[in-house]
């Protein structure tokens, strides 16, 4: 049975060649085609990239490359550092001059009482739809980060006071505090 029916596909086969060749060389062409587009593109975007960053001097190009989990403690900041700089800064090495590594913490509402202003004189606060309230707003603008300076000491020229010194432990836990 089998035997048959290998029989009757190479005659189909022999048969029917000039078809068959037209359609296997449209397959390859095909695939081939949408292979090298991929290619292409991925070249072009890199080529395009590279003319972005060479239309500007390399004084004014930051590249900031941030990850938005939150580390807890030793382990986890590890693994975040390794995993962003295995594949993100990886890819931009060829554009990198010199490397810093910075941390900063999520943004906190300063604990004081806003002030009431006019809807108006609040900058951080949209004016649409408000009207010409006389009524006085909470105008909380201000909101906390901190961060890092890596190496301060050369970077931060200071005239007056002292550099606060660095007050973080590690708990019981293995917790940064």
């Amino acid at each position: 049975m089998i035997g048959n029916s290998f029989q009757l596909i190479v005659k189909r086969t022999l048969a029917h060649w000039r078809l068959l060749s037209a359609v296997v060389v449209g397959v390859v062409l095909a695939s081939t085609i949408m292979a090298s587009s991929v290619v292409f593109f991925d070249a072009l975007r890199d080529v395009a990239l590279q003319r972005a960053l060479s239309t500007h001097e390399q004084s004014d190009i930051d590249v900031l490359v941030e990850a938005g989990q939150v580390p807890t403690n030793r382990e986890t900041h590890s693994t975040i550092v390794d995993a962003m700089n295995g594949t993100i800064v990886k890819r931009f090495e060829p554009f990198l001059d010199q490397r810093e590594f910075a941390l900063k913490t999520w943004t906190f509402f300063v604990d004081l009482p806003p002030a009431m202003v006019q809807p108006a004189d609040c900058p951080c606060r949209s004016n649409v739809g408000l009207g010409n309230s006389d009524e006085l707003i909470e105008c909380d603008c201000r909101r906390v980060t901190m961060m890092t300076v890596p190496e301060a000491d050369e970077r931060l020229n200071i005239t007056e006071g002292r550099m606060s010194l660095p007050a973080t432990t590690v708990a019981a836990d293995d917790s940064l505090q």
